[in-house]
């Protein structure tokens, strides 16, 4: 018996899980049951993200504290992997006490080692993925990377990691262990760190909702520090080292390229520091694309994995349960790990009805069925002879890759080969033609075809196990034992009783009316959009007298910066004329700095109430047309004008 860690990336809670993020975590779990079904000592790891200033502001947003926000998305994606059948061991929270205490372990420890000083920070951050950015890493020279949004420039007392002194431990790990899977992502990573590291921040003094750190209190753990000890919490580090030593030798990290220098870069330079050997395997898989872009809640193209349970439910004519096997089928087999893959329900279906109704439902109602034509309701080899030796070789050939696959983290392949060995099963049939062949012959091949489909259930088990252990009982082989003991040929029990009045596993989906119902359904609700934003454009008509009350005047603009108490609003300094520039607060902050609005002039109502917003009274409002975007574009005068000009 070996032993076998997995772990998935931990979730940030910001938003809530789509397919995505799912895939990682059924990819972990297929692994994780392979091992312990051929009796590894596993332990299996997930969990949530829950600190740093993304959630702070989201959860401010909406009026919550952020433990409170956090509770309630990091519910969700539990619900999610308990419905994706997730087998995990723990479901780590980066607020969990137990974590905190490790995070102020590590960090005092780096820090009485060195490895952490206290320095100034400036430069560019991204509070999409919390990360830091240098500036020939900006796209146009102002935008995150990953996210395409504009970074904030950043300058803040910090405490420092310093990286920069295991680039050369680093390099040499890469050469030597090779760690990091597929090459592409190796090589990746090799000429990141080969040119150069620069030490990192590690503390933000300007993020209260954190991790306190030990030696500092008014600085708090910057979030992908904090995030990426999880590993070793989960695995007993540094208050159960028994646990420790037995686990952590063995760990494969599964996640997305998105965060692969987080993951292959600093986490292995933390853990050098600590003393503690780096990962034994990171395997990193590319994004599942919607559209040709990568699936994301910002981008507006994301597949809801509750959802999307119901909806193959429903189309497909079966179980919830069987539903979650369906995807978990088609994002394993199809999905990407190694290169950036397309999602569509079209493809999913396709795939349903290829492997899993032609394939592996069909194999089962077609003996069944012939069975029960002929009156056969138990049958018992009689001649084992060439029977049982053409599945025997068929059986070994298709588990011994299958087996390989696993041994090399590779699900897929793992996952192809089963799908192959069932497509074998099907010629074996056709070969030997149990339709024509004398009684006692014919039972024997009814009995080794349903061998055969006990053995593919389960090589099946890591990936669909609720059909897979719903089939093994329909053969009256679902008791208990030792799984890889099981896999030979002829262990099915004698006589079999044939479920002769069992219905088809898998209906099949008429993908074409499918789609064509889409469309329609697609084609409806954008016309109701077109109808609504018709019915929100129409003009209310007002008399004369009416516009006549308002001041509409032009006004410069001669300070500008952010509320003191609201992240959303700008403070603005509007001359109109008056000898003394009025206060003006503006919901804009999203899409300008303070510093591009000083000296634009402007077109301000200038005859509103003053309105106390945050503690500061608004003296006027600001005109602006919004973009197909949803940003606010202020309106201008198209020449220079006197501040406090009429606007008629």
């Amino acid at each position: 018996m070996g032993t076998y860690y997995v772990t998935t990336p931990i979730y940030y809670v910001n938003s809530k899980p789509h397919i995505g993020s799912a895939y990682t975590t059924i990819l972990a779990d297929t692994l994780a049951r392979y091992h312990r079904l051929i009796g590894d000592d596993t332990l299996f790891l997930t969990g949530t993200d829950e600190h740093g200033v993304n959630i702070m502001r989201t959860a401010e947003k909406l009026g919550k504290h952020p433990k409170e926000f956090c509770d309630e998305v990091s519910a969700v994606f539990r619900k999610v992997f308990d419905t994706y059948n997730i087998s995990y061991d723990r479901f780590i929270r980066t607020t969990d006490e137990d974590h905190e205490k490790v995070v102020q372990h590590v960090f005092k420890t780096m820090y009485e080692k060195g490895d952490i000083y206290k320095g100034e920070y400036r430069g560019f951050y991204c509070p999409k993925c919390e990360t830091f950015y240098s500036p020939d890493e900006l796209v146009d020279g102002k935008y995150c990377p990953i996210h395409g949004i504009e970074v904030e420039e950043v300058a803040e007392e910090t405490y420092f990691f310093k990286w920069s002194k295991y680039q050369d431990a680093l390099i040499k790990w890469y050469e030597e262990k090779k760690a990091i899977v597929p090459e592409s992502r190796y090589n990746e990573i090799y000429t990141f760190v080969k040119n150069g590291l620069k030490d990192v921040s590690v503390t933000r003094i300007t993020v209260p909702w954190g991790i306190t750190v030990p030696i500092d209190p008014k600085h708090t753990v910057y979030v992908w520090f904090d995030a990426l000890i999880n590993y070793i919490t989960g695995a007993g580090y540094p208050f159960d080292m028994d646990k420790f030593n037995k686990y952590w030798p063995h760990v494969r990290h599964i996640l997305g390229k998105d965060i692969l220098r987080h993951h292959a870069a600093m986490w292995p330079a933390m853990l050098m520091s600590l003393g503690i050997e780096p990962p034994h395997k990171l395997i990193v898989h590319g994004w599942w694309m919607m559209g040709g872009k990568k699936m994301s809640k910002s981008g507006g193209n994301i597949a809801d994995p509750l959802e999307l349970v119901k909806e193959v439910s429903q189309v497909a004519g079966i179980s919830e349960p069987f539903a979650v096997d369906v995807i978990r089928y088609f994002v394993i087999i199809d999905g990407p790990q190694k290169d950036d893959k397309e999602f569509s329900m079209e493809l999913l279906f396709k795939r349903y009805n290829s492997d899993l109704v032609n394939d592996y439902g069909n194999l089962i109602y077609r003996i069944v069925g012939f069975a029960k034509k002929k009156g056969i309701s138990e049958v018992s080899p009689v001649f084992d002879g060439e029977y049982k030796d053409k599945l025997v070789d068929i059986f070994n050939d298709y588990f011994d890759r299958y087996r390989k696959a696993f041994d090399e983290d590779d699900s897929a392949e793992a996952l192809r080969q089963a799908s192959e060995f069932v497509k074998a099963l099907n010629k074996y049939v056709d070969e030997t033609k149990p339709w024509s062949a004398e009684p006692d012959v014919r039972d024997t091949i009814i009995y080794y075809v349903l061998d055969g489909i006990r053995l593919a259930s389960l090589m099946l088990m890591p990936f669909i196990p609720t059909v897979a252990t719903h089939v093994l009982e329909l053969i009256g082989a679902s008791e208990a034992g030792d799984w890889l003991d099981a896999l030979q040929v002829g262990k099915l029990p004698r006589p079999v009783s044939i479920p002769v009045d069992m219905k088809p596993l898998f209906p099949r989906v008429d993908v074409n009316k499918y789609l064509k119902e889409i469309e329609k359904a697609e084609k409806k609700e954008e016309k109701k959009k077109e109808e609504k934003k018709v019915e929100e454009n129409k003009v209310d008509i007002i008399e004369y007298d009416d516009f006549a009350k308002i001041d509409l005047r032009v006004g410069k603009i001669v300070e500008a910066d952010k509320h003191p108490n609201a992240d959303k609003l700008l403070l603005l300094k509007v001359d109109l004329g008056e000898g003394q520039p009025r206060t003006i607060l503006a919901g804009i902050a999203a899409w300008y700095k303070p510093e591009e609005l000083v000296g634009k002039e402007i077109i301000v109502v200038a005859n509103l109430k003053p309105r106390k917003m945050r503690g500061i009274f608004s003296e006027g409002m600001l005109l602006a047309a919004t973009d197909s975007s949803g940003k606010p574009v202020l309106l201008t005068p198209s020449e220079y004008v006197e501040p406090g000009a009429k606007v008629k």
